[in-house]
């Protein structure tokens, strides 16, 4: 994340080298196009921001002399951290690209007044690539959420505050 911009210069730099060899250049530019295309200093930015809310956690219970009181507190407030990422409009920075998807082809219906019971897998789909991108980032601040609600339940955060009482 802190040589986005040295990445990104460097791979417009021999893309457009004329010195350079064509498939070097050719593979510069498609990987430039990959990384905007996909958004992915944006959404490693938006990791980012997920992992450092669980960082001091993580280290504290990972300490060899843990204070359970005091990670149960960390815990707490970085479960709230992410309800509130989750609640934030942070992730209005995904909502450039609003355009619908391409369609690929026109479906059609049979002109011979057969029935289709189930289908074959296709799902019309009018969902932007932005807001594909946006369900993918919230689903995986929801799996985070639940995981840490699931580990560190109220029950389990008042026996961690029992055990710390009966050690001292």
């Amino acid at each position: 994340m802190e040589n986005q911009d040295g990445i990104t210069g460097i791979l417009s730099e021999v893309s457009e080298d004329s010195a350079a060899a064509v498939d070097i250049s050719t593979e510069a530019s498609g990987l430039l196009m990959m990384l905007r295309k996909h958004r992915f200093f944006e959404v490693g930015g938006f990791l980012l921001k997920v992992f450092g809310a669980l960082k001091l956690g993580n280290a504290i219970l990972q300490a060899h002399s843990v204070d359970l009181c005091c990670a149960g507190e960390v815990v707490s407030t970085s479960l709230q951290a992410l309800r509130e990422m989750r609640d934030d409009e942070s992730l209005t920075d995904f909502d450039i690209d609003d355009r619908a998807p391409a369609v690929k082809r026109k479906r059609t219906m049979s002109s011979q007044g057969v029935f289709v019971l189930s289908t074959v897998g296709h799902v019309k789909d009018s969902m932007t690539p932005s807001k594909s991108l946006k369900r993918a980032l919230l689903n995986i601040l929801d799996r985070a959420i639940v995981e840490m609600e699931t580990r560190f339940s109220r029950g389990n955060l008042d026996l961690m505050k029992a055990v710390n009482c009966l050690l001292f």
